[in-house]
C-alpha cells in the first residue's frame, strides 16, 4: 500500500525529472540545480528552498525565453533530431512548471517558509 507520503516523493521526483529534462536544452546553473534536485529525491534526500526556487527561476526563464517555439513542429529528418537538441514547446514548458511548483508548495523542503 502506498501512504500519501510515498504518493507526494513520487510526485515531486517526477516533477524534478520532468523539470530536468526541459531545462537540459537550455543548459546552465538551473539545468544543474534540476540535474541535483532529482538526484538528491532520488537518494531519498532532503531538498533546500534555494535550489527549488532555482529550478522554479530557471522553468520561468525558459517559458520567457525568445528562442521558444508556441508549439511542437515535426522534425523533417530522423537523423537531424540526433544532431539537435530541441528546446521544447512553451506548452510543455508551462506544464512542467505548474507541476513543479504545485509539487514542492507543500513544504518537505529544507529551509521553507511556507
Amino acid at each position: 500500500m502506498v501512504g500519501i507520503d510515498d504518493h507526494g516523493a513520487a510526485r515531486r521526483l517526477r516533477a524534478a525529472e520532468e523539470a530536468a529534462r526541459i531545462l537540459k536544452p537550455f543548459g546552465g546553473p538551473g539545468a544543474k540545480k534540476a540535474h541535483d534536485v532529482v538526484e538528491a529525491l532520488r537518494k531519498g534526500g532532503s531538498i533546500d528552498a534555494r535550489s527549488v526556487k532555482a529550478v522554479e527561476e530557471a522553468l520561468l526563464d525558459a517559458l520567457m525565453d525568445t528562442k521558444v517555439k508556441s508549439k511542437v513542429t515535426p522534425k523533417k529528418s530522423a537523423f537531424l533530431h540526433l544532431l539537435v537538441t530541441e528546446k521544447p514547446a512553451r506548452t510543455e514548458i508551462r506544464a512542467a512548471y505548474k507541476e513543479f511548483e504545485t509539487s514542492f508548495s507543500s513544504g518537505d523542503v529544507e529551509g521553507s517558509t511556507s
